[in-house]
């Protein structure tokens, strides 16, 4: 790498070579300086304080500015989150315990609770998790719920047991320090909608 650049420049400097050798040689050149220049900013913020000095002083030699580092994402507590998701007629929250509940008018006289709730994962990583229950878990469903969730944007199928008995949930979980109010939304409207389409399918009723 070095030997070829010493040539283009020895090249782009000899003003007795060709037109197009002198034009291949600055190409030659300024596609390295690029890619210098690429890599030099992508470790400006490096995590070795060493590396990281060194990287800015080059990029001050050169002229180039070191890129600002990006801004840490903002951090929304769950209740920000929750209350994210009320609409006037559409949606309503209330607080249930250290979770939320979100109340959504799907169809007609028709509602669907969505819980918005933090769990800790074995390894320590906090998520936000978004979820509706839609019924009891039968085996001749679980094909059919295998299939769904390829086509699911913001949520999956899950199936769970609680209080001895396995139910089917419609959840989806975001890392705790990424969640966005956006995100939240969306995961509702969709958990909501499809949640109660299956809870429809499975009993007939409007419990959850």
């Amino acid at each position: 790498m070095a030997d070829a650049i010493e040539k283009a420049i020895s090249d782009l400097a000899n003003t007795k070579a060709g037109w197009v050798t002198r034009r291949d040689a600055a190409e030659a050149l300024g596609g390295a300086a690029r890619r210098a220049l690429v890599a030099l900013q992508r470790h400006a913020q490096d995590a070795d304080v060493d590396v990281r000095a060194t990287v800015t002083k080059e990029l001050a030699r050169i002229g180039a500015p070191a890129p600002a580092p990006e801004p840490a994402p903002q951090t929304y507590s769950l209740k920000e989150l929750a209350e994210s998701c009320a609409r006037e007629g559409a949606r309503s929250v209330e607080a249930a315990g250290d979770a939320y509940v979100v109340t959504v008018q799907v169809e007609g006289k028709r509602t669907q609770k969505v819980h918005i709730a933090l769990v800790q994962r074995p390894d320590g990583k906090q998520l936000v998790r978004v979820f509706t229950r839609c019924g009891e878990a039968k085996p001749d469903l679980f094909p059919w719920l295998l299939q769904s969730n390829a086509k699911l944007n913001n949520c999956a199928f899950a199936v769970v047991e609680e209080q001895g008995r396995e139910a089917v949930l419609l959840l989806d979980n975001f890392p705790r320090d990424r969640a966005t109010p956006q995100m939240v939304k969306s995961a509702v409207k969709e958990i909501a909608q499809y949640g109660d389409w299956l809870e429809r399918k499975i009993s007939g009723e409007d419990q959850f």
